[in-house]
């Protein structure tokens, strides 16, 4: 009797760490997406042993195919890779993977959005738009439309692996793993990655039409951990940039974003101050990399 799971053309990944509760919303929202076809989720629980990440795709699994993997390396890095991994060697005719966070929630189309996006450009790998919103549903100032662009189509560089989809042949082609163990700790393993995937030439499209919506926890979005935020960013930002650049591309990068300060356009003073402030501070993390400072902000 054959596997269906082996047959499966879309997967969806989601790395986990300790939010439970973000990851039933996400597995919730993921039973509603309609491509047409089964799909395959794989959970990554970088916290093995958590009972609860169990327990919450046991209560899925009425309504999605769902795999979870224990990965007790720590770090994105290694959780991404393995969640790859394990789409990539369960499902041979897998043609797309796709990736959001377990604090996200997949609006309706989200999925075939995607796919479409994928198929009417011929990319390799398409990035769709996020929204960040506090717990009470709120807008968070500086990141309430984070990532959107003007139009649909190809782009130079994408944002990050939380709205994501992949060719399949092109994660099998590439040599290597996708995120670099390297920025496990630090973060930028998806900045990283892109630079790589330009680098190889891959085709990289844009779609405003899938639509993620991020939910952070009040102290994410305390001023002190924007902060901390964009400066690791920054950090990471410039050292993958003066490793595919050199340093001097490196700081005339950093000089235009720090001169992109004045350029700052928002629908309120309220919203304006906040996007400046978290973009010096991403400036300021550049700075900091350019003479050697490395963020360990997502270490055990």
């Amino acid at each position: 009797m054959s596997d269906p799971v082996r047959d499966i053309r879309v997967a969806v990944c989601i790395p986990t760490y300790d939010r439970p509760e973000g990851l039933r919303r996400a597995l919730t929202a993921l039973a509603s997406q309609d491509i047409g076809e089964p799909i395959l989720v794989v959970v990554a629980n970088n916290r093995p042993g958590d009972q609860r990440v169990a327990e919450v795709v046991e209560a899925c699994r009425c309504s999605l195919d769902i795999h979870l993997i224990d990965v007790t390396i720590r770090g994105v890095s290694a959780v991404r890779n393995a969640a790859v991994a394990a789409a990539l060697a369960l499902c041979p005719a897998l043609e797309w993977l796709a990736f959001q966070d377990d604090d996200e929630i997949a609006a309706p189309g989200w999925l075939a959005v995607l796919r479409e996006a994928g198929r009417q450009w011929n990319a390799d790998l398409v990035g769709g738009a996020v929204t960040v919103r506090d717990e009470s549903g709120a807008l968070v100032a500086g990141y309430g439309d984070n990532y959107r662009k003007p139009e649909d189509g190809p782009v130079a560089q994408l944002a990050g692996t939380n709205n994501l989809m992949i060719r399949a042949t092109f994660l099998r082609q590439l040599g290597r793993e996708p995120f670099r163990p390297d920025y496990g700790a630090s973060g930028g393993e998806d900045y990283e990655f892109f630079r790589f995937s330009r680098a190889l030439a891959a085709r990289m499209v844009w779609t405003n039409g899938a639509l993620i919506e991020e939910v952070w926890p009040a102290d994410r979005i305390r001023l002190p951990a924007l902060m901390r935020r964009e400066r690791r960013k920054g950090m990471y930002m410039v050292r993958a940039d003066i490793e595919y650049d050199g340093q001097l591309a490196a700081a005339w990068a950093t000089l235009r974003a720090g001169l992109s300060l004045i350029r700052v356009r928002g629908s309120s003073l309220g919203q304006i101050r906040a996007v400046v402030l978290m973009k010096l501070w991403c400036v300021a993390g550049r700075v900091a990399g350019h003479v050697g400072f490395r963020s360990g902000g997502y270490a055990a």
